[in-house]
């Protein structure tokens, strides 16, 4: 099996692509009822699924919706604010600016990814739940697309890993830009230990873990971020470690991912029938016909070892204009 290139600009829109992707995979990251409902019947006909992200704050081992919600608004309220335009900068189909524009009426949300699909999607989700006070744009948030001081403040969940360090002031100085005085970027993400290369428990697994999410390998430090940040001209208002919040969130991908790996011998041949442009929706709806699927897998079995021996962080960092 050929190698997946990962934190290229192109793989990471088809890795994460709601149509054709294994971005269906995601699907899986829900409550039980709303994950079947959503690969039966698609995205935008499965409103109450999150449809956010892989980590959530204080999972309790029964409802991992609610656990996904809360962490949103979590980090909403990091920006201290309850009216304005907000930024959310790397928003997939839009699960998590579509669930704060419900509740947060005064608040206009601009959301921002690379992939169309992932748009498409998210405008049909938002027109579907009848809401109008979030606007979806295909746009690289390395080169915003909007003028200087327009937002309020900006939300940076699970998305700013993706950019290699060689790129990471110029990610803050473009947040940093586009933000007003005194406004905030709350980033909720995921960051290589501090410590020296022969320490790290996992060290030779990382590429593996990295490449089945389409990160950079390795992913930046809290230590490079910060640094990046400072000389953006970012004042440092929080960092703080909760990985120890999300381990049970992330212990929970493990068991599901086990059981998409029993669906091997069929995702094996739905590549092969895929290459001969043969599909079968349903099954497509899952993510099984792209071979992505088994380095998805490789990293979802594997990542939550990677935070428990301390190798990876996970932090919440909020950061002033």
């Amino acid at each position: 099996m050929s190698e997946i290139p990962f934190s290229d600009t192109k793989s990471i829109i088809h890795h994460y692509d709601p149509e054709v992707g294994i971005g269906n995979a995601y699907k899986f990251w829900a409550d039980w009822p709303q994950a079947i409902k959503a690969i039966l019947f698609g995205w935008e006909r499965t409103l109450d699924h999150p449809a956010q992200f892989h980590y959530a704050l204080d999972f309790d081992g029964t409802h991992l919706n609610d656990a996904i919600n809360r962490t949103t608004f979590t980090m909403f309220g990091e920006l201290g604010i309850k009216e304005g335009h907000i930024l959310d900068a790397g928003c997939g189909i839009g699960g998590a600016s579509l669930l704060l524009a419900g509740k947060y009426p005064k608040v206009r949300f601009t959301s921002v990814t690379l992939s169309e699909g992932q748009i498409e999607m998210a405008r049909r989700r938002a027109l579907k739940n009848g809401v109008s006070n979030v606007d979806y744009l295909v746009a690289n948030y390395l080169k915003l697309p909007f003028s200087n001081k327009e937002f309020d403040g900006i939300l940076g969940i699970e998305t700013f890993c993706y950019v290699p360090d060689d790129k990471k002031l110029e990610l803050l100085k473009g947040m940093h830009r586009v933000l007003k005085p005194k406004g905030r970027l709350a980033v909720f993400d995921a960051y290589i230990a501090d410590k020296p290369d022969n320490e790290m428990y996992m060290s030779k697994l990382h590429t593996k873990v990295f490449r089945g999410w389409n990160l950079p390998d390795p992913i930046s430090t809290e230590f490079n971020f910060l640094k990046c940040a400072g000389k953006a001209g970012f004042k440092i208002i929080k960092n703080k470690d909760v990985t120890e919040r999300i381990l049970e969130c992330s212990a929970e991908i493990v068991p599901r991912v086990k059981f998409l790996r029993r669906f091997t011998p069929l995702a094996n041949i739905l590549i092969y029938l895929k290459k001969r442009n043969v599909g079968i929706p349903i099954l497509s709806n899952i993510g099984l016909d792209d071979k992505a699927i088994f380095h998805f897998a490789d990293t979802a079995e594997l990542q939550y070892d990677m935070f428990k021996s301390g190798d990876t962080e996970f932090r919440i960092i909020v950061l002033e204009k």
